[in-house]
């Protein structure tokens, strides 16, 4: 994670060995991609439908435009949460939930150049980290041949210490004490 705002969840993503960033991506609070490289979902592409158990199904639907190419998808997207299972990575191994998503997207144009297709992500989520440790996506074309196939794990991970709070402001002056009256002079004769 690069930052967190009000737009979401900024990621640079790297690629093993290299320290300039291949891309950057971001997402939602609950970590569901709102931007992917030169793909903008809304609403986001709903990866996750929290709180996230074993068994848990969710449905939604969400529109991805690519200006650059000027071309725009509707997708269907289907999750589910299979089961708990170990998962090793480089990172280390992790109790993860094992999530499918599968998405079905269709262009606005027909025929073979319409861009229609499905997907599957398979992503293993672990809660401590609330972030997937190992994900496996494959794109297919509207004929199921494979046209995109990609893989990420988790190579190291940190938490930040938070940031340090600001220096307290300096307590205001107290305020003087009541002047206590005179002392009354006597005399005595």
């Amino acid at each position: 994670m690069s930052a967190i705002d009000n737009a979401g969840v900024h990621v640079d993503i790297h690629r093993p060995g290299n320290t300039a960033p291949i891309g950057k991506q971001l997402f939602s609070a609950d970590m569901n991609p709102i931007d992917r490289g030169s793909m903008h979902f809304a609403p986001s592409f709903a990866r996750y439908a929290f709180p996230l158990a074993p068994g848990k199904e969710w449905s939604s639907e969400a529109v991805a435009e690519n200006t650059k190419l000027g071309k725009q998808w509707r997708y269907a997207i289907r999750g589910k949460v299979v089961d708990w299972e170990k998962v090793k990575v480089p990172a280390g191994e992790f109790h993860a939930l094992k999530v499918i998503v599968e998405a079905e997207y269709r262009g606005k144009e027909t025929g073979p150049d319409s861009g229609n297709g499905n997907l599957v992500e398979t992503v293993w989520f672990v809660p401590e980290i609330n972030n997937f440790v190992k994900l496996d996506y494959r794109d297919t074309d509207w004929q199921g041949r494979t046209v995109n196939r990609d893989g990420w794990e988790l190579v190291s991970y940190g938490h930040k210490p938070p940031a340090p709070m600001p220096p307290a402001a300096p307590a205001a002056p107290a305020a003087p004490a009541p002047l206590a009256a005179p002392p009354v002079a006597s005399t005595t004769r």
